[in-house]
């Protein structure tokens, strides 16, 4: 059985978990009301558990808006036109996505207790609750972990 690198899921049926990613964006916007609702969790979780996707400042930034989105009920359209403008890429001085040696990591490795794969074997009609439980299982376990 495989295990991921670095969110150590267990993945028992040798699909990666990009492969489970792949499988939420696509219900995402087969269905962009209800399970569309959630992408943005879904985008920001996945890559908070992928940390080396992400730059340092990224990943920073990435935990930002985690608690945002669940500490201060900040919408998706919220960000956006708070955002705009600092984070387009002729004002950002810092890049979102790893490059060379500038991936995100954490001080402490946080215990994730649900990933991707556990949102997928909920299955479609569960989608967004589970998307939204695996929001809060991140945040408890940046929290735990004393990342945020």
């Amino acid at each position: 059985m495989a295990t991921c690198g670095e969110c150590n899921a267990e993945l028992p049926d040798d699909r990666t978990c990009a492969a489970y990613f792949h499988q939420a964006l696509a219900w995402d916007f087969e269905d962009p009301v209800v399970a569309g609702s959630v992408h943005h969790l879904t985008v920001l979780c996945f890559h908070l558990q992928h940390p080396g996707l992400y730059s340092r400042e990224g990943l920073e930034h990435a935990k930002g808006l985690l608690v945002e989105f669940l500490e201060n009920g900040t919408t998706p359209d919220m960000i956006r036109r708070s955002e705009a403008r600092n984070v387009q890429n002729d004002r950002r001085d810092w890049p979102v996505t790893a490059r060379d040696s500038t991936s995100g990591k954490y001080r402490c490795p946080p215990k994730w207790t649900m990933t991707v794969k556990d949102v997928i074997a909920g299955g479609l009609e569960c989608y967004p609750t589970s998307v939204k439980t695996w929001a809060r299982s991140v945040f408890e376990a940046l929290k735990e972990s004393g990342n945020i």
